[in-house]
């Protein structure tokens, strides 16, 4: 079993997510930080919001996640609250909170996120 694991930035592996069921994607590409290790408590991954979603479906599953904004401008969607997120800014929350992060108009947001399984 692998004790720690090393990931360059040329060898992280691009997931595109797509919600839609027209299987249109929401602007959202993931970078997985993580790929070798098994069992893990956590996923990290960089993640980029390229464009703001037309929609703004809000999403639930198990576990906590951690989302620090390394460049540009969000908004979360926190089940009823509506909190924009700047560089430096970081939050903090239990997944089963329906959610949904958005990039503000016109920015391409990056973002270093940490999902429980």
């Amino acid at each position: 079993e692998v004790r720690f694991e090393v990931v360059r930035r040329g060898e992280r592996r691009v997931v595109s997510r797509v919600i839609s069921a027209k299987g249109t994607g929401h602007g959202y590409t993931y970078e997985t930080l993580s790929y070798r290790k098994r069992n893990k408590k956590m996923e990290p991954f960089m993640l980029t919001i390229s464009e703001r979603a037309g929609e703004e479906t809000l999403y639930n599953h198990e576990g906590e996640e951690f989302l620090l904004i390394l460049q540009g401008k969000a908004e979360i969607l926190l089940e009823d609250e509506r909190i924009v997120l700047e560089e430096g800014d970081a939050v903090y929350f239990d997944s089963s909170l329906r959610h949904r992060l958005l990039a503000c108009e016109g920015e391409e947001v990056r973002v270093l996120a940490v999902v429980t399984r």
